[in-house]
């Protein structure tokens, strides 16, 4: 059996740490529980979905999202409720985010945002 992979999803960031960590910017005005549940298809094509995820008790996760999750084999583990310190993951890849490119950059809107973070996370 390989190593258990955690993602955090979804979210401005979704980090799925297995060995090193993959990341997609997730782009989102109001995003619905139709709109995650298909985001976690996108995520992870052709049998390559993590064992779990880690997860918040946000409302977007509604029962399409459950549903989906479930059919392609992952189990959900949520974290305590008012407990953001129990996802570390996305809190580390956040965090990375910030201290190197977002304390270096004057954001002018929304589009640049995005623009300047896929160009960071390609490099």
């Amino acid at each position: 059996m390989g190593k258990a992979q955690q993602v955090e999803c979804p979210g401005p960031v979704a980090a799925a740490p297995s060995g090193r960590p993959a990341v997609w910017p997730l782009e989102f005005d109001s995003p619905t529980a139709a709109w995650t549940a298909q985001q976690i298809i996108e995520a992870f094509p052709d049998d390559s979905a993590p064992r779990y995820l880690l997860r918040d008790r946000d409302s977007i996760y509604g029962a399409e999202f459950r549903r989906r999750v479930e059919g392609i084999g992952i189990a959900e583990v949520l974290t305590a409720p008012r407990s953001p310190w129990q996802n570390p993951f996305a809190k580390r890849v956040i965090g990375t985010i910030r201290r190197e490119f977002l304390d270096h950059v004057i954001v002018l809107n929304e589009g640049h945002l995005l623009r300047r973070l896929r160009s960071y996370l390609r490099y």
